[in-house]
């Protein structure tokens, strides 16, 4: 982007005894602040110096000529603040003018400002305000400038007639408002056009009587600012439009992973406040982070553990201040999510869902088999707010932990959840066999049924031929109970059944009739469980029969009790 600059300079000595008299002039060096290039100053110094020199009005003295003095004389750029340091290197070059110019910063303008010193009387004269959109231009419209400053000073009017108008003086009554100002523009009196203002210029309005009056400055760059000045008694109240000064005792509030606030004390009434951030403690380099009518403002959008700087200026309308002490902070890691939470819980994998913890995060997932979050597996890691974590061991319980990240920075791992797998149909049980059936909740003991390992399958008859036994059902979750009355009447089938160990259990019995249908076609029409033909159930038909499925097709019928069938133990869990 082009930077845009206002000149503003004095030109007093182009009156018409110095055209006559060819006045000496002294162009100093131009001085740089704010963060501005010293080479601009340099340039705009010696633009200055040539343009003047060319008009061929006034003997110029340039910034080479003026060095080779300041050196001879041990002349220091500090000693140009000075009137009177400066007045003796006036005289030592032999001039009769200075000429010191500042090259500054204003908020996003960048601002020129010279003026002129009567080395003989210490009376400084300023100019008003010229934009350039580059410092190359510098040379064409400060020559037209400097010609229109002739042109006006030849008639009477210009700077010559600025320089003779009454710089104070009260009312007949004792009372007036000097306004001064830093900045050139125009000044109004209850919203009348009074006078213009050059650069480091002063005016005194003179008051009737006491009351409140309003007064308002247009800045060149079309800013402006109004005030009301109260007088009350006899005397001259002063009004100064300048850069207002900093606040005082900027601190660091609450600090986040993304975001540090500041407070302050005002620096005066009517003011507004310009936030600056960075990751140095140069302000040259500092982001504009925002502005605010109050005394706090939170800084966000920032890195987690990240030291950041900031200064605060004051402003009022267009003049902005110094940046003011700077002040450093270091945000905290990113904070974990909150209300971390199980989604759907599978035989090998759980879900897990929560509130994101900011913008920009990502999120790491930890589990383990214990609540300690130290000995806890990485699980994977995730820009949502949901995962899954796979390869999980049915029925186990699991505990889960979310962390937040942003970047290379990881923060704590935050609340603890726990969840406990389930077993799908179809999946290995305990025993080693596979799960056929899920009621869906733990109640009497069992939720699942689980078929024997095709290994564990035996050839039995069933037992208790002509002989009838009360008590048995046909009904799923009765197999266990049959089982013991039938076993506890001698019954084949359903002993062996009892006393079947394999994969560590022993709590098989012989399932029921509907417990066996369940067995085949959750199983068996599924392609799983390597069964065969014709098994027996635990219940009961009549007492020469017992109910029997074929499972080639799932048919199920009565069969004699002392014929020889498959049997395919199961266990509840």
């Amino acid at each position: 982007m082009v930077k845009k600059i206002i000149f503003g300079f004095t030109l007093a000595l182009l009156c018409g005894v110095c055209f006559a008299q060819q006045a000496r002039v002294a162009v100093a060096p131009f001085t740089a602040t704010s963060g501005n290039a010293a080479s601009d100053a340099e340039t705009i110094a010696e633009i200055f110096g040539l343009e003047l020199q060319a008009k061929n009005v006034v003997r110029v003295y340039t910034r080479g000529n003026i060095m080779a003095v300041m050196s001879e004389n041990k002349f220091q750029m500090s000693d140009l603040s000075s009137d009177e340091k400066t007045a003796s290197l006036g005289k030592a070059a032999n001039a009769d003018w200075v000429v010191r110019g500042q090259v500054q910063k204003l908020g996003a303008v960048v601002v020129v400002t010279a003026s002129l010193l009567d080395v003989n009387t210490l009376e400084i004269m300023g100019g008003a305000p010229m934009y350039l959109n580059a410092i190359e231009e510098a040379a064409i419209k400060m020559g037209d400038f400097i010609t229109t400053i002739t042109q006006r000073i030849t008639s009477g009017t210009g700077a010559q007639a600025a320089s003779q108008r009454p710089r104070s003086g009260a009312s007949a009554v004792g009372i007036g408002i000097e306004v001064s100002t830093v900045f050139g523009g125009t000044l109004y009196f209850q919203d009348e056009e009074v006078t213009t203002l050059w650069d480091n210029d002063s005016y005194t309005i003179p008051i009737e009587r006491p009351g409140t009056y309003r007064i308002r400055m247009v800045f060149g760059n079309g800013g402006e600012i109004s005030r009301n000045v109260t007088i009350t008694s006899r005397g001259i109240a002063k009004e100064a439009f300048a850069p207002p000064p900093p606040p005082s005792n900027v601190r660091v509030g609450t600090i986040s992973g993304t975001g540090i606030e500041l407070n302050w004390n005002p620096a005066g009434q009517g003011l507004s406040y310009r936030i600056y951030s960075g990751t140095s403690d140069n302000p040259v380099g500092a982001s504009f982070a925002g502005t605010t009518t109050g005394t706090n403002y939170r800084v966000s959008s920032l890195r987690s553990s990240t030291d950041y700087y900031f200064w605060v200026s004051s402003q009022e309308g267009p003049l902005e201040g110094d940046k003011g002490q700077v002040v450093t902070a270091k945000t905290t890691p990113p904070t974990p999510p909150q209300n971390v939470r199980v989604g759907t819980i599978s035989g090998t994998g759980i879900e897990l869902n929560w509130n994101p913890a900011g913008q920009g995060l990502s999120y790491r997932i930890y589990y383990g088999a214990s609540n300690n979050p130290a000995g806890a597996s990485f699980a994977g890691t995730t820009a949502g707010t949901s995962y899954r974590v796979t390869n999980l061991r049915p029925l186990t319980d699991y505990y889960f932990w979310v962390s937040s990240q942003e970047g290379p920075v990881e923060g704590g791992k935050g609340q603890m959840v726990t969840a406990k797998t389930i077993i799908g149909i179809g999946d290995i049980g305990p025993g080693g066999g596979l799960v056929f059936y899920d009621k869906g909740n733990n109640s009497d003991g069992w939720r699942y049924l689980e078929a024997a390992p095709a290994s564990a399958e035996f050839s039995a008859v069933w037992g208790l031929a002509r002989t009838s036994v009360s008590g048995t059902n046909t009904g799923i979750g009765t197999g266990k109970r049959n089982t013991e009355i039938l076993a506890g009447r001698g019954g084949t089938a359903a002993q062996r059944c009892r006393a079947l160990n394999t994969g560590g259990c022993q709590d098989w019995f012989l399932p029921s009739k509907d417990e066996l249908d369940l067995m085949y076609k959750n199983l068996k029409a599924k392609g799983l469980g390597g069964f065969t033909n014709y098994y027996w159930s635990s219940s009961e038909a009549n007492s020469r029969e017992a109910w029997l499925q074929g499972f080639s097709k799932g048919n199920q019928f009565n069969y004699t009790k002392g014929d020889v069938s498959s049997v395919r133990a199961v266990r509840a869990f």
